[in-house]
């Protein structure tokens, strides 16, 4: 098979927690996203619709597993296993399990991992076309040792793309793409264990027959285990002669209550769904090109669930772009009409693959990991779905990465990220990626009090930004060499109306050259209405732009310097959003940096914000009484004084 190979190396965010209690700050509820200093080199490949990782709470202890390993061209082939410790907040070394796997140029090595009942951990792994490999630990919960052994049946003779699931009774399921022998066949199989892995089940699951037309390689888009009703919702698509082409997509569920194939409404196709039959069910089908697609336009998919159990589709048809992106859809199966409802999102911009879905039980919403394009890098962002309405929460990573989830997961270990290197059939591997831990940090453990993504949006000229990358607090710049206007500004930060807040950053400056700026080297809030979506201009619904005369400006060449002011809210007021500036309106030349930036609510009477009401406050209010401060302000000063 003659295709790019896609290397990625994993990188599993570790959370740098005080507690587990969740903290708001400034006022919007915020969360920031820590990295770890302890990471561990590792080279890797995994697909985002599979899980690697899990964790177990007899040990307290997450284990991951990847490939690694190079060889001249070929790319990572053996299985490799870590654990982390949530007492100790550390990695073990990396464990061999395995090195008897073939060195391929493809080899599409994905470890899965299982943890029974009993203790003991179980690895398999499948190459592109090769053995099954079931590991299995000495001892629970110990990766240091490891029986191993080649699961052998009639008609495998290779198996591909594995995925492991555990249901709530304990027994193991392992979907893989079969190879048969003698003949292009490739369906879509289970393997099941009922006895810890001992005894296995052959179940060919999708398309069993074989057919002369060449239509015979089953390739699954995306799988999402859910426990009531318990099973996996599968999305696949049939490809002609392995990988010449393709031409539509379906959806089933697999029940483990009775091994049993399903519709979305649930008609019951029996232990398998043969080709015949998902042709023809029109529910199944979900999406359908009308002709014959070149593999190199394939969808990337994810699952998840709605407030009702029904499955809703995330799906982006990529284009013939380099690398290949499109616009995201989501397309919902409604039970009352039974049919699938598509919605387009081109707003979001260009969708590449690697994105990943994670349903909310408790608030019937769904994480989506969305990974866009921004002409360098496709960073990871957090979006909520809650069944009608898509909100972008924030950045999660800004760099090129794909998001894996963990099962089981530890708050402290939730995913996987895997940043992709596109390598070509002659291209040696690059070692020294990185593997490290974390999750979302609801609590204040650094001097930065936000850490939120800011989109960049140029008004005029050519100016050029640079995003953070792992920094807890987080350091953004703007520049131009010659005359432009740019800002980088927040997502919607809920706030309350009629209420002061205080907005402090450190800035500092490069030959940063006004040309007519008002707000030179500036970070200004503006103001929006109940009306306003991340998915609005920056200017619609917007009812106070930001502009104030106590707003300090920086130009010239300045070293790091600490900025801070107040301003009260209109009556109106629902969002706001923080804008970085290099001259606001008008132009400048030069780069500005900004980091360490700071908002909160503070208390009426603060006028210092040294969060404080003091005599300092009073003295204030003397100076400036009937500009800006009226009776109303020595109200609120007399009622919190002393606070």
């Amino acid at each position: 098979m003659k295709k790019t190979v896609l290397i990625f190396s994993v990188l599993v965010a570790l959370l740098l927690m005080i507690g587990f209690a969740p903290k708001i700050f400034a006022q919007g509820g915020f969360f920031t996203y820590q990295f770890a200093s302890n990471t561990v080199d590792v080279t890797v490949g995994m697909k985002t619709q599979y899980r690697n990782g899990v964790y177990n709470g007899t040990s307290n202890t997450t284990y991951i597993v990847y490939p690694s390993g190079t060889y001249g061209q070929y790319s990572a082939s053996n299985p490799y296993i870590r654990a982390y410790n949530h007492k100790t907040h550390t990695w073990s070394d990396e464990v061999l399990i395995d090195n008897s796997f073939e060195w391929q140029t493809d080899n599409h090595n994905y470890p899965q991992i299982l943890i029974d009942n009993n203790g003991y951990i179980h690895v398999f792994s499948f190459g592109h076309g090769t053995r099954i490999v079931h590991a299995t630990s000495v001892n629970p919960r110990d990766i240091s040792f490891w029986n191993k052994e080649t699961l052998h049946f009639n008609d495998i003779q290779n198996a591909t793309y594995p995925a492991a699931y555990k249901a709530k009774n304990g027994d193991f399921y392992v979907f893989f793409r079969q190879g048969l022998p003698d003949v292009w066949h490739e369906p879509e199989t289970v393997l099941k264990s009922t006895d810890n892995g001992k005894t296995w089940t052959v179940q060919r699951v999708i398309d069993p027959f074989h057919s002369a037309d060449g239509w015979n390689t089953i390739y699954t888009k995306a799988m999402y285990y859910s426990s009531d009703p318990e099973g996996i919702h599968i999305t696949f698509g049939v490809h002609k002669n392995h990988n010449d082409s393709f031409d539509k997509h379906y959806y089933v569920f697999y029940s483990f209550s009775d091994n049993h194939v399903y519709s979305a409404s649930g008609i019951d196709f029996g232990s398998t769904i043969d080709r015949d039959e998902f042709t023809s069910c029109a529910e199944c089908l979900i999406l359908d090109y009308d002709n014959e697609i070149t593999i190199g336009t394939i969808e990337t998919m994810s699952i998840s669930l709605d407030k009702d159990g029904s499955p809703i589709i995330y799906y982006v048809y990529l284009g013939p772009t380099s690398p290949s992106r499109g616009i995201l859809h989501i397309k919902k199966w409604n039970k009352a009409i039974k049919n699938w409802q598509d919605t387009a999102y081109p707003g979001l911009g260009d969708i590449v693959g690697g994105n990943n879905t994670e349903y909310n039980s408790t608030n019937n919403t769904t994480d989506l990991y969305i990974r866009i394009w921004e002409g360098a890098l496709a960073p990871v962002y957090l979006y909520r779905f809650d069944g009608s309405v898509l909100t972008r929460i924030q950045l999660i990573y800004n760099t090129t990465n794909k998001i894996h989830f963990n099962s089981d997961y530890h708050p402290e270990i939730k995913y996987v990220f895997g940043s992709d290197s596109y390598q070509g059939w002659d291209t040696p591997l690059a070692n020294g990626s990185r593997i490290a831990a974390g999750e979302r940090d609801f609590s204040q453990t650094n001097s930065c009090s936000i850490s939120q993504y800011y989109t960049n949006m140029v008004w005029s000229g050519n100016p050029y930004f640079q995003y953070p990358i792992t920094q807890p607090c987080l350091e953004y710049s703007i520049g131009s060499s010659l005359p432009a206007n740019g800002e980088l500004y927040s997502a919607l930060i809920p706030v309350q109306p009629n209420t002061t807040y205080k907005i402090s950053y450190s800035v500092k400056t490069e030959d940063l050259t006004s040309v007519g700026a008002q707000y030179p080297g500036s970070a200004i809030v503006s103001e929006y209405n109940s009306s306003a979506r991340e998915s609005d201009a920056l200017t619609a619904n917007r009812i106070h732009t930001g502009k104030r005369d106590n707003v300090p400006a920086a130009t010239g060449t300045i070293n790091w310097t600490s900025k801070t002011y107040t301003f009260t809210t209109a009556i109106n007021t629902v969002y706001v959003r923080i804008r970085l500036l290099n001259a606001g309106w008008g132009e400048a030349k030069g780069r500005v940096y900004f980091k360490d930036i700071h908002f909160e609510k503070i208390l009426p009477g603060d006028f210092n914000g040294d969060g404080h009401v003091n005599i300092y406050d009073y003295n204030l209010l003397v100076t400036n009484f009937g500009n800006p401060y009226t009776i109303f302000d020595y109200n609120a000063l007399v009622g919190n004084f002393g606070k």
